[in-house]
């Protein structure tokens, strides 16, 4: 009972975050020690809904200086669960500060992933890096306050990536539409063709 208790007490206090601002330290404080916040977030989930259901993250593995969730695109054609290729990490760094630990999030590319591109997409498209970090940092709060990801945490920055991917799904769409008229255009021409024979 005690330790279920104190479970609870630190998860109350991981709630209480104490988000650094103006003092030269980026990241969220939580009133937990490292070695607590690793054990609580090894093996958290992130939903499949964060990725649009086109990707899935991996459950949370340790890692040298915290944890990360290995991010894995589905190939064409196949599900989630029928395998893929990793595209990125998103990573949590829990640093100690004071009694506290300072955790620190970062997305980078996975093994494989030219991170020269990655990082230009990145930062072209800061709205859906703020996404990629956002589902991150709800991973952490989730998981340190021992409750479920709340798609309410994160619902404007999915939005806001959305709508800066407008132009890019509108001219993708456009072209989508004009290789279908091209194709379809070609396949009355070569019938045309050969009922001339």
């Amino acid at each position: 009972m005690g330790a279920v208790m104190g479970r609870r007490c630190r998860g109350l206090a991981a709630l209480l975050l104490l988000v650094l601002a103006g003092c030269g330290q980026q990241g969220t404080v939580y009133a937990v020690s490292p070695d607590d916040a690793r054990r609580d977030l090894v093996g958290t989930h992130i939903p499949d809904m964060a990725f649009g259901m086109s990707a899935h993250a991996e459950p949370a593995v340790s890692t040298v200086d915290g944890v990360e969730w290995h991010i894995v695109r589905a190939e064409d054609g196949a599900t989630i669960g029928d395998g893929g290729h990793e595209i990125m990490v998103l990573s949590a760094t829990l640093a100690p500060s004071g009694g506290s630990t300072l955790v620190t999030i970062a997305i980078r590319p996975a093994a494989g992933i030219d991170k020269a591109v990655f990082d230009k997409n990145m930062n072209d498209n800061p709205a859906v890096a703020d996404m990629f970090r956002a589902i991150a940092q709800e991973a952490v709060d989730a998981g340190l306050a021992h409750r479920e990801f709340e798609f309410a945490n994160v619902s404007a920055h999915i939005a806001a990536a959305t709508i800066s991917m407008l132009p890019q799904i509108s001219q993708q769409m456009d072209d989508a539409a004009r290789a279908f008229e091209k194709h379809d255009q070609d396949t009355i021409d070569d019938a045309y063709r050969r009922d001339k024979r």
